[in-house]
């Protein structure tokens, strides 16, 4: 688990100081990918990432009551559970004959946004992905602007503004 921001609870080695921001949990396996969502995002918000499904479940665990949304890679390549699976036991609707040992009694965030990225968008279908528990699917690279119209929205719907962003027909 990678810690970018202002220091929690119990701090975090390397931890730079920054106002309150609202927390983000980026699970993603691809350095890269989380480096750019950081440059993108760092001034609005801090970012955990979790480069697996244990160091995932870790991130719950420890941020559970702070994180504000999380962003999600699908394929999970070196991890047990892949980001649908994740989702799931995010949402506590994954079995726990499914789950790995570290996973069992992960918190459960009914109410925390979770946003579906992947460069393989075509290959799910949004309707599968927002049973499995996500809020949404947006597509890599990242598009600043449709990242930051999502998570405005998230804002806004918790000060009963209406959403910017259409419903999928």
């Amino acid at each position: 688990m990678h810690y970018r921001g202002r220091a929690l609870d119990q701090g975090g080695a390397g931890a730079r100081q920054s106002a309150a921001k609202d927390l983000i949990l980026y699970v993603e396996d691809e350095p890269l990918n989380f480096r750019v969502a950081e440059v993108l995002l760092q001034d609005n918000f801090d970012l955990v990432h979790a480069s697996d499904d244990r160091a995932a479940c870790e991130a719950l665990r420890r941020y559970n009551k702070r994180i504000y949304a999380i962003l999600m890679d699908i394929q999970l390549v070196k991890s047990k559970l892949d980001g649908i699976e994740l989702t799931r036991l995010i949402r506590g609707t994954l079995r726990e004959a499914d789950m790995p040992d570290y996973a069992v009694g992960v918190p459960v965030l009914s109410d925390v946004p979770i946003f579906f990225l992947t460069a393989y968008g075509s290959m799910y279908s949004e309707s599968i992905l927002q049973n499995a528990g996500g809020d949404r699917l947006l597509a890599k690279p990242v598009n600043a602007a449709v990242l930051e119209l999502a998570l405005t929205s998230i804002r806004l719907r918790k000060l009963g503004v209406p959403s910017l962003i259409p419903p999928k027909k």
